[in-house]
């Protein structure tokens, strides 16, 4: 959340170390997760190149995932952290836009057609690699414009917030790299726009909750 730690563009090799220690101490949950990632990121490499076993490793990093549910979800109010972004905005839990310092965006099918990619495609061997649109652009402000756009009904439910203001105040534009994907994948994967992983998003979730009467 502290735009003067923000890069213009972030690379794979922008990952570092978090001492498990550290972010214990702090008490913060998002340092503390943001840790662990890192922590089993290094233990997976450790495992795989490092011990008797000829293991094989790759390691897919995508940005804010959304787009269509693909199964049932038992309870919409105890999803994943990116499905709630769609549910708090669609059932007016959210009174104001929150701010987040992420930016970008990746379609769920973009990152399922990359596991497949990636596990016959010699080239993803032993390496990180963002799976992101890059030409995208995130916020909780642009779904809520989003929202409210598509569905004028629900406009006296889902918080307006700034419209204009895209970037939360005081936060800074930040660019995550998916060159390394395109270079290795090359045409196999196509990222999708954001306005189609938008879409299916917000469909999908909204005919789920209605589905469960979760609308009100």
């Amino acid at each position: 959340m502290k735009p003067s730690t923000f890069k213009e563009e972030l690379t794979e090799a922008d990952i570092v170390s978090i001492p498990l220690e550290a972010v214990r101490e702090s008490g913060d949950p998002v340092a503390c997760y943001v840790a662990a990632k890192a922590e089993s990121s290094t233990l997976l490499f450790e495992t795989a190149f490092k011990s008797s076993v000829s293991w094989d490793a790759v390691e897919l990093l995508p940005a804010g995932t959304a787009g269509p549910l693909a199964h049932s979800v038992p309870d919409l109010t105890a999803g994943s952290h990116s499905l709630d972004w769609a549910y708090n905005l669609l059932s007016g839990t959210w009174k104001e836009i929150p701010p987040v310092p992420m930016f970008q965006i990746t379609d769920v099918r973009d990152v399922a057609l990359a596991h497949v990619l990636a596990l016959r495609n010699e080239k993803a061997s032993g390496q990180r690699i963002n799976i992101v649109n890059s030409d995208s652009r995130y916020s909780h402000q642009v779904l809520a414009n989003l929202i409210r756009s598509k569905y004028p009904e629900l406009r006296d439910k889902v918080v307006e917030g700034v419209p204009e203001q895209l970037i939360p105040a005081g936060m800074v534009f930040y660019k995550i790299s998916n060159a390394k994907s395109k270079e290795i994948f090359g045409n196999e994967l196509n990222y999708t726009p954001e306005s189609d992983t938008y879409n299916a998003y917000v469909d999908s979730v909204w005919e789920a909750m209605r589905n469960r009467d979760l609308e009100l």
